[in-house]
């Protein structure tokens, strides 16, 4: 396993001191910045996962296509290309606080928009709630990479096992809302604007909004260490990507056109496979004190591509509830291992690593439901999902293959 950074990004002030306990990463101690970071994590982990617990209740009010209802979250992945190529630019100029701060007030009054039911809210409502979940994801894993080091696998994948228990929430609450006949607005939007001002009140009182004006010479950035294996972790995070979300977008739809259930009970058996990410990450996160990230990275590979096909095959509601939730215990663990060996391998510089992790994450966003989609509309949703298993088995074998060439 290739090592975390004893100390990143120090050559490039970042605006992020106010997080950080000291300039030295130490020995992992959930501090209050660590505490901190793990809700504004939860937070963005409720608005990325809760986004798939609403398209079908979205299509149903609005008349929306399910292309056109892919539309909604390919903001989300525009808004981590856009992150991805000028986010280590952005967050060296203006701090990571200030654009936590902002990026909190734009997810509040995104899913303002997002409540009022038309289809043009809906689009813009989720471009704004897109942008801000992908500056969130940006800035937050250079945190841990600066103050942990070497151990700052396990905080990330605490941090996203408290996301995906966040996110597990999401479609709990769109079927209660839905259930109590309210609207899935008070299942999703309408919670996610009072608690967007909350974070972004939070950040400001903390003093994680300032402003520091900095002068970047960027082209003193210097090279990638190993281009090679840079690259090749990147695709891993892509392939890891567009599983997560091919799952997380169309699981509930499914479900639904499977096994002709109605959307609460769709959403509430898909609503599985964010408990398994939920448990996956928390309780894996020891897992990798244990296994290097490649091993892990097999492991969970090998776990998901099971539950897949037992989702894919199952010929009940709950078989397939039960398939889904073990995919999500092997998939929970693959992004969270991507993103710190990605910053492992650009050791100096972890806000650059981790804006082009948020390009690998737009990449996965942008091409794999959207793909998903069009292969269903041109056979059948059951043969659209046999590319989740082909994308693990894809993402294991250029793992094992990494390994064999280069076993560090």
């Amino acid at each position: 396993m290739s090592e975390l950074p004893k100390s990143g990004g120090g050559d490039t002030p970042t605006g992020g001191a106010a997080m950080r306990g000291s300039a030295q990463p130490t020995r992992f101690r959930r501090d209050r910045a660590t505490w901190i970071a793990y809700l504004f994590f939860a937070l963005n982990g409720f608005a990325i996962n809760g986004l798939g617990s609403v398209l079908l209740p979205l299509q149903a009010q609005t008349g929306l296509s399910a292309m056109a209802a892919n539309v909604c979250s390919s903001f989300f992945a525009v808004g981590l290309l856009v992150s991805g190529t000028l986010g280590d630019r952005m967050t060296a100029t203006f701090g990571r606080s200030r654009l936590l701060t902002l990026a909190f007030a734009i997810m509040a009054a995104g899913a303002a928009v997002m409540s009022v039911p038309s289809v043009s809210t809906a689009i813009a409502g989720s471009a704004g709630i897109g942008l801000a979940e992908a500056l969130i994801i940006m800035l937050l894993p250079p945190e841990f990479a600066e103050r942990f080091g070497s151990e700052a696998s396990r905080p990330l994948a605490e941090a996203n096992g408290l996301a995906s228990t966040a996110g597990a929430m999401a479609p709990l609450t769109v079927a209660a809302a839905l259930t109590a006949g309210l609207g899935w607005q008070f299942g999703y939007s309408i919670p996610l604007a009072v608690l967007g001002v909350f974070a972004a009140g939070a950040a400001i009182v903390l003093g994680w909004g300032a402003p520091k004006h900095v002068r970047i010479d960027h082209s003193a950035a210097g090279p990638i260490p190993s281009p090679r294996r840079f690259w090749g972790v990147w695709a891993d995070l892509v392939l890891s990507v567009a599983v997560e979300f091919c799952f997380l977008l169309w699981g509930a739809s499914a479900i639904a056109a499977w096994h002709h259930v109605d959307l609460a009970q769709a959403t509430l058996l898909a609503g599985a496979y964010l408990v398994g990410m939920a448990l996956g990450r928390i309780g894996g996160a020891r897992l990798t004190v244990h296994l290097s990230a490649r091993r892990a990275t097999l492991l969970s590979t090998g776990v998901a591509t099971a539950g897949a096909l037992v989702f894919w095959l199952a010929p009940t509601p709950v078989l397939a509830s039960v398939g889904i939730f073990v995919g999500g215990l092997g998939v929970a663990l693959l992004y969270p291992l991507a993103i710190a060996r990605l910053i492992a391998e650009d050791p100096r510089h972890a806000d650059r690593a981790s804006s082009r992790g948020a390009l690998g994450s737009g990449t996965a966003i942008l091409l794999a439901p959207p793909a998903l989609v069009a292969i269903a509309g041109a056979s059948s949703l059951r043969i659209a999902f046999v590319m989740a298993p082909l994308l693990l088995v894809v993402l294991g074998a250029h793992v094992s293959w990494m390994t064999r060439r280069d076993p560090r």
